[in-house]
């Protein structure tokens, strides 16, 4: 993980290779993967320090401080409320 300008990076890489060999040794069935994704999200004003991240269990929990109020935007008349 990354913070750099407000901006958290998270990025993976995984890769993965299967071999089937006959009895003499050769090579019945060769496979390989390899793959990367990257995400970024904006989180504002956040020091490092500030976030904490735990890998368990094949997920990535990452906990960061809640955000501050902000000004409401104004009330626009073409906006639709969702209930």
């Amino acid at each position: 993980m990354d913070l750099n300008d407000g901006y958290l990076t998270i990025q993976a890489v995984r890769s993965h290779s299967n071999d089937e060999k006959d009895q003499k040794g050769r090579y019945l069935r060769r496979e390989s993967f390899s793959g990367t994704c990257a995400r970024s999200f904006y989180v504002g004003d956040v020091k490092k320090e500030d976030i904490h991240a735990k890998f368990e269990d094949g997920v990535l929990h990452i906990e960061l401080p809640a955000p501050q109020q902000t000004k409401a935007l104004p009330e626009n008349p073409n906006l639709i409320e969702i209930e």
